[in-house]
């Protein structure tokens, strides 16, 4: 297991991207979604994915908003009632990343999807509906970064952070965020 983001729904129940297979071709398909139950049991929700990365719920925690490594693409996994079954898996957002692959994974409070890359210092932000509404770039003046992997909104704010990094090192940026941070803000 090569787990690599976290979301926890409101029970306290932990959602953890497997992203095995995202240091092979990217036409391998083994990573996985785990559940892990307040309790401790845990099941594979989710297998056979092309490296998931962020996971995040989305603002009324009634599925998953995964972003796909080595597909470059965020897919929405809609749960049951009690979230221990996928009950529709299909593609979000198709991301044209070029050399970039989608990172980790945020929501706010309207449901928007906020898209951080490896390789690409930006942050897309989309609508629940797939429309990509706002690019957060950074200012023309900073150092030479290249990958803008985690995301984060202050809940019951605007205020957003991305950690940014590169041949110059690593960083911390701020930025507006469409509508409020909840606890799902986190980026993974």
């Amino acid at each position: 297991m090569l787990p690599d983001d976290i979301a926890f729904d409101p029970e306290g129940t932990l959602y953890i991207s497997d992203t095995r297979g995202m240091v092979g071709p990217g036409w391998e398909t083994p990573g996985r979604i785990i559940r892990i139950s307040a309790d401790g049991d845990a099941t594979v929700l989710a297998a056979d994915l092309p490296s998931p990365n962020g996971i995040t719920f989305d603002e009324d925690h009634e599925g998953l908003w995964v972003a796909q490594y080595n597909a470059n693409r965020i897919d929405y996994f809609a749960l049951d009632e009690t979230r221990t079954q996928v009950t529709a898996a299909y593609p979000g957002m198709y991301v044209d990343g070029g050399k970039a692959r989608v990172d980790s994974t945020a929501v706010d409070a309207d449901g928007n999807v906020y898209q951080g890359f490896h390789l690409k210092p930006e942050i897309h932000v989309y609508s629940p509906n797939g429309d990509l509404l706002e690019v957060i770039a950074l200012p023309g003046d900073a150092p030479d970064l290249d990958t803008a992997t985690n995301i984060a909104v202050n809940p019951g704010t605007t205020d957003g952070v991305i950690t940014v990094s590169g041949p110059d090192g690593g960083y911390l940026y701020t930025f507006d965020a469409l509508a409020e941070g909840t606890r799902q803000s986190n980026g993974g």
